[in-house]
């Protein structure tokens, strides 16, 4: 959508309901989810919308859009999204955005669809009949934003902040606005508790896990701390975690997505508290949809085949008997008034009815099943021990266990330097390995390559930077973090530090990930030219022009660049296969070959045709399962006669507690025969309320 000179862009699949039987998709665009493309000056100033239509496939197509509409909220809350924060502090915008939509689909979960509105549109005539203004994390807000959100507040209106708020909004929220305060050992942050009842409703607990850091904030005269902090082992911090004042609530944390059940009462509760009548409006929006159907997200043809299927099997049939007890119960409860009791019920009748759809999904056995873990100690805090068991006692035979970056290591090394991050100086692959042997899981070393991440030591990357070893883009910036691929001792360092795993753990496998360049925007360093005309065997004149996309020799620079990469995993495949024949070689990999091998310079095809891997897992992290399915089928081509695992991207999801959509993704690897799938990430909230 075009503001002034940028645009807002959204993913139009993002909230898609199930097809229609007519053939048609539902879509929903929502505000929040967008994103900017350069500095778009309000929806106010939109003037016209454009769609792209990825090419997908070798076949003619066409697409149509019917019935195109807006619609306008009547409700009295409204959501305020920081755009501003695009504009003065990009790096922060993420997560200014990503809390809008969370909160945003939140409220939609309740039944509560609030006004999501700019802070450069926010005006008096559109804050007629707002009587809360809720700021999912804004840290700093234009003048005339702050002065309509005094004058509201001055006039009896009600705010609910997040994290970040600017000094003034503190203020008025009688909240002394502290430092941030960055967790001083691991789950420090871990649980906020309730430790007051004036908020009816409130949950006794809820899990924020995922974040290291908060503003530690104390209340001011008549506002009142209604929530503490506590750390992983149940001790209270001391540090308040929500506080109440008459103006309204502050939460000195971002609203997390782990325990949705948990944070849709929170937000209710606070939402309640000052709106009453946004408890029992929720209540009977609840109570009026087909729960069978999961807020839509089901057809009523799939709906009916699964609840048919689920009466059949005598376990499945007594959770679905309970979640329709527990509804109707509900609504008994609503009818009397008992409002907080109807909620409870229907909470505990979706999480019963989600049980019962779990279980009649038809599976496959054997198959592939496994997850990436990033975190190298294990899901979140739990520790290799716990977070395999949990895999093994919940079906999973696999682990790709992030161990090793282009410049770090989770383990005692002799190739590259340790991981700052590993403060214990443990070894966490032995302890990973431990655990995968006990449970009979697979352990697959998740090895970074290029890349040194932001574990990586000062006097590792200086020695990089001093011998020129970095990838450089077209425009001559430097990258930090990157080593180039096409330099000899880059590329023997990864050798050698796959080969010293392979010698020394008796794991499963090493899987490669970011085997690549880093964009199409490189690497253009000297060495690169080079290397380059070695390879034509002629100097290269009117460097870089001559490789640019209207260049002399593009194709042959594109053809160097994938070269490049492709020796490097064959040298990688030959040496560990010298050193341990039974050792698998595998490799996480962009989904679209065909764009990507000029892209990235990773051809991953060649890689299967010439059995260089043993396995491929494409990151096909799109969210609409009907273009999951299409790119996995071609994936399954591109890999030929080696097995292909492809990735769900439930941790990037707009939803990243998305059981259904994660169950019906793993049910398209099934039908199309891929022998198995492979999920990203596996972080704690994952581990202990996603795999049962």
């Amino acid at each position: 959508f075009r503001s002034g000179n940028a645009w807002y862009s959204v993913d139009l699949f993002a909230t898609a309901a199930p097809a229609e039987d007519s053939g048609w998709f539902r879509l929903r665009v929502l505000k929040s989810l967008t994103a900017n493309e350069g500095k778009p000056e309000g929806w106010r100033r939109i003037d016209r919308f454009r769609l792209a239509a990825w090419r997908n496939g070798d076949s003619d197509t066409e697409f149509f859009l019917s019935e195109p509409r807006i619609l306008k909220s009547s409700s009295p809350i409204m959501l305020l999204r920081g755009e501003s924060v695009a504009h003065n502090a990009p790096e922060a915008s993420r997560v200014a955005f990503e809390q809008t939509g969370r909160i945003e689909l939140l409220y939609n979960q309740l039944g509560i669809s609030p006004k999501v509105v700019s802070d450069l549109d926010i005006t008096n005539d559109l804050l007629q009949n707002i009587r809360l203004i809720v700021l999912p994390n804004n840290p700093t807000m234009p003048e005339n934003a702050l002065s309509q959100l005094r004058r509201f507040a001055d006039r009896e209106g009600k705010i609910i902040a997040f994290r970040d708020i600017p000094e003034s909004i503190a203020q008025t929220l009688h909240v002394r606005r502290g430092h941030v305060c960055v967790a001083q050992y691991p789950g420090q942050f871990y649980e906020v508790r309730k430790s007051n009842a004036t908020v009816p409703g409130l949950p006794e607990s809820c899990l924020h896990t995922s974040w290291a850091e908060l503003r530690q904030s104390t209340p001011l005269t008549t506002a009142q701390t209604i929530a503490v902090w506590y750390d992983r082992e149940g001790k209270p911090l001391g540090v308040p975690a929500v506080i109440l004042s008459e103006k309204g609530a502050y939460l000195n944390h971002v609203l997390t997505y782990e325990q949705p059940a948990a944070k849709r009462a929170l937000l209710l509760a606070l939402t309640a508290y000052i709106l009453p009548e946004q408890l029992s409006a929720s209540m009977s929006w609840r109570l009026q949809q087909p729960a069978e159907r999961f807020q839509g997200r089901m057809s009523d043809t799939e709906a009916s085949e699964w609840t048919r299927r689920a009466n059949k099997l005598p376990g499945t049939s007594g959770k679905l008997k309970q979640a329709i007890q527990e509804r109707k119960s509900a609504q008994e409860a609503f009818n009397r008034g008992e409002l907080w009791k109807a909620h409870a019920l229907l909470e505990k009748a979706d999480a019963d009815l989600l049980e019962a759809w779990g279980r009649v999904q038809e599976t496959i056995y054997p198959e592939w099943r496994a997850f990436w873990c990033h975190n190298p100690s294990g899901a979140g805090g739990m520790g290799w021990e716990e977070t395999i068991r949990r895999l093994a006692e919940n079906g999973f035979n696999a682990v790709l266990a992030n161990m090793a970056w282009a410049g770090a290591t989770e383990y005692p090394r002799r190739i590259l330097p340790a991981s700052s991050g590993n403060t214990r100086n443990t070894d966490q692959l032995a302890e990973c390995l431990a655990a995968c042997k006990k449970y009979k899981i697979a352990l697959h070393v998740w090895k970074i390559c290029w890349n040194m991440g932001t574990k990586t030591s000062k006097s590792f990357r200086d020695q990089m930077a001093r011998e020129n070893r970095l990838q450089v883009r077209r425009d001559g910036k430097i990258l930090d973090s990157w080593l180039c691929p096409s330099h000899p001792a880059n590329r023997q360092l990864e050798v050698d530090s796959v080969s010293e795993i392979a010698s020394q753990y008796d794991v499963t496998g090493i899987h490669l990930d970011y085997i690549r360049y880093e964009s199409s925007n490189t690497c253009f360093c000297d060495g690169c030219r080079r290397r380059f005309e070695q390879y034509l065997g002629k100097p290269v004149p009117n460097w870089p022009a001559t490789v640019d996309p209207d260049g002399q020799w593009r194709t042959q620079w594109l053809e160097f660049r994938r070269n490049t990469i492709t020796e490097t995993v064959r040298e990688m495949r030959n040496t560990i296969r010298s050193l341990n024949p039974k050792l698998a070689l595998s490799a996480a990999v962009f989904p679209d070959w065909k764009k990507d091998r000029d892209q990235a310079g990773q051809d991953w095809k060649i890689w299967c045709d010439k059995g260089y891997l043993d396995f491929v897992c494409p990151m096909t992290y799109v969210s609409f399962t009907p273009l999951y399915h299409s790119a996995v089928a071609m994936q399954k081509q591109w890999a030929g006669k080696i097995p292909c695992y492809p990735g769900i991207g439930l941790s990037v999801w707009v939803n990243p507690e998305d059981t259904i959509r994660l169950n019906q993704q793993i049910q398209v690897t099934r039908n199309l025969k891929m022998g198995g799938f492979t999920v990203f990430d596996l972080k704690e909230s994952v581990a202990r309320d996603i795999l049962p």
